[in-house]
């Protein structure tokens, strides 16, 4: 064999040449390569295993790489086995294929970009949602990729729509133009164009809509107020860091309230060429009232520019704010006379100048509601028949709401009756016939029982997938050093001291800094994921997602997925696992301030609650029944 395949190393040049084929490079080298292969490896050549082999190198190469290797490897077969090249061997024809070779150059070297980032197959899946991209831009008249725009991106997406495959091409679509932007080929807003399918949705409907005519002569009264898009973009950003850095907003909320609206106008802004003024931003937003989305998407918007108008003015989205709160829709509001209804809206007016936040404004109208409600059947007329008994009547009637709910819900209704008063409504501030505050309600605490903790021990030791590796070390640090869901997603390789076994973090509830111990055994669990189940990329995290793209887990989901997982869906919170840990710190005799301190808290009388969880000690404070009187007698 091994002389038959040097006389057809010699004869294929020959046959290449008889058969009008070009002496490609790309073919003598793949076919080395196999051939070298074998021999390193001591194998016989066979048609199948020269494809199997190709196979296995598959990922390494370029798409036009590969179906050159492959073509060679079947033309090799036939001057081994006939002599002579005796069919034209041309690979399926994908979108790939169809692509100019500008095309194919482009999207070989973006592969070869993302191989050095992520998994041979995500790359190659990736790659081929990029090619059928290029061949859309193709049929557009776009030859090269510094033609592609916003509109083409969003009316490529808009085809895409119908399909199941959207989410996954707008993923792949968001990686190819920021690299793209990344080499300064396009613009920098293309690759938000591609956030999310409604970003891409939304710049469809805005350029279908909207009269750049209209927006340029509103720009001609407002020439101190004008920001180029480019500006527009990066005092947003500067807004976005200040929610979440100095104003501690979570990134999840200042996303979906605020950068999704801030990127939709700017990518529009880039993309006709048009700067931003507090009345374009108005035009835009009065444009996307038709644009269709989710519940409460529309008011969002509105209140987010509103929000950047404040925040372009004075530096703080909360200085002298004067943005209107947006009120949902209120059936017992339409239940009230018009005399009633004036006053509660009068009331919440004072609320909204007061700075409150839009929930609390909320909870005293709908507080100040009910009061009027209870009022109005009770056949009251106008404030001034308001007596102190209705008053005390309503307390009673409201008392079948909770107790911790009630002091909030009442506390609003005490403000509505200092204000009727203060407004003149009525003669007397009964605001104190109603309770200062009610007895909060106590509930006993849950814990995890120890069999089950022995079964969430048992998964962790017997983990081997990346996923339960991943919830190995979750589950452990929930377990045994009694972190929060919220710290533990958020936790990065920079608060792991390593040399002391420590961990470093400032709480994300609290944002109290705590630094814990790490045993042996959660640093194993720690360490053993991250050398043999997290993926390998770039990204401070310790803990990511396991699906493509790679990055930083979104959310607590994945903790109570795994406690899901280890006691087989008998328990989903996994804020038992706190609990169960301060629970069995006090039951090994660990003082309040070890366990105030363990669990990050300000004061022990969270220590408190954990108490009744410790049924051995309590067992001690009882009395013997010896020592118990029995009477029949009655006091009188």
């Amino acid at each position: 064999m091994e002389t038959e395949i040097a006389d057809a190393l010699k004869k294929i040049r020959v046959c290449w040449q008889n058969n009008g084929l070009s002496i490609n490079p790309g073919k003598t080298a793949a076919i080395n390569a196999m051939v070298r292969f074998l021999d390193e490896n001591h194998l016989v050549y066979s048609h199948e295993r020269a494809l199997e082999w190709l196979e296995t190198s598959k990922y390494r190469l370029p798409n036009r790489e590969y179906y050159t290797a492959r073509r060679a490897l079947y033309e090799f077969n036939d001057v081994i086995t006939t002599g002579s090249i005796s069919g034209n061997y041309i690979y399926e024809l994908t979108p790939y294929d169809s692509l100019p070779e500008s095309w194919q150059k482009c999207i070989d070297a973006y592969q070869q970009a993302r191989l050095a980032v992520s998994t041979p197959s995500c790359a190659s899946h990736q790659t081929k949602q990029i090619a059928n991209f290029a061949v859309f831009l193709e049929s557009s008249g776009i030859h090269d990729e510094r033609g592609i725009t916003g509109k083409l991106v969003s009316e490529y997406l808009g085809q895409e729509r119908a399909s199941n495959g959207m989410y996954s091409g707008i993923v792949a679509m968001r990686f190819f133009l920021q690299y793209l932007s990344d080499a300064n080929i396009i613009p920098s807003h293309l690759p938000l164009a591609a956030t999310s399918p409604v970003q891409a949705s939304g710049l469809r409907y805005a350029l279908a809509n909207v009269d750049v005519c209209e927006m340029e002569g509103l720009l001609q009264g407002e020439p101190q107020e004008q920001l180029s898009p480019v500006e527009y973009w990066e005092k947003s950003l500067k807004m976005i860091n200040n929610l979440t850095g100095k104003l501690k907003h979570s990134e999840k909320n200042v996303r979906d309230a605020y950068t999704v609206h801030l990127q939709m106008l700017y990518v529009l802004l880039a993309e006709l060429k048009v700067d931003y003024s507090p009345s374009v931003s108005a035009y835009w937003v009065n444009l996307m009232d038709g644009f269709p989305s989710f519940k409460g998407f529309s008011e969002a918007r509105k209140h987010c520019m509103d929000a950047f108008a404040v925040y372009c003015k004075h530096g703080n989205v909360f200085q002298a704010r004067k943005i209107p709160h947006i009120y949902k829709p209120d059936v017992k509001m339409a239940k009230l006379s018009d005399w009633s209804r004036k006053i509660v809206l009068e009331y919440s007016a004072e609320d909204v100048k007061d700075n409150l936040s839009q929930s609390t404004v909320e909870t005293h109208r709908s507080g100040a509601v009910s009061l009027m409600l209870f009022m109005e059947q009770n056949g009251l007329g106008s404030p001034d028949m308001i007596t102190p008994t209705l008053v005390k009547e309503y307390n009673n009637a409201a008392a079948a709401m909770s107790c911790n709910g009630k002091n909030s819900y009442l506390y609003g209704v005490k403000g509505f009756l200092r204000f009727m008063f203060s407004s003149g409504y009525t003669n007397k501030d009964l605001s104190r016939c109603m309770p200062s505050h009610n007895a909060a309600s106590r509930r006993i605490v849950e814990i995890l029982p120890v069999s089950y903790v022995d079964m969430i021990e048992q998964y962790c030791e017997n983990a081997q997938t990346p996923m339960e590796l991943r919830d190995a070390a979750i589950l452990s640090l929930a377990l045994y050093m009694g972190l929060r869901g919220i710290d533990i997603i958020n936790l990065k390789y920079s608060d792991i001291d390593w040399k002391n076994m420590t961990i470093s973090i400032s709480q994300q509830k609290t944002y109290r800094p705590v630094v814990l111990p790490i045993s042996l055994l959660i640093g194993n669990r720690i360490r053993n994921y991250i050398l043999h189940g997290r993926p390998k990329i770039p990204n401070g995290y310790v803990f990511l997602s396991h699906t493509s793209p790679f990055s930083n887990a979104g959310g607590t989901h994945i903790c109570a997925d795994a406690l899901k997982r280890a006691t087989e869906y008998k328990y989903g919170s996994f804020h038992i696992l706190r609990r169960t840990f301060a629970s069995r710190l006090l039951a090994t005799g660990s003082d309040t301030s070890t366990i105030k301190d363990s669990l990050g808290h300000s004061d022990y009388s969270s220590v408190d609650r954990y108490l009744s969880t410790d049924q051995a000690n309590e067992r001690l404070c009882c009395l013997p029944i010896e020592r118990t009187v029995m009477s029949n007698e009655t006091s009188t």
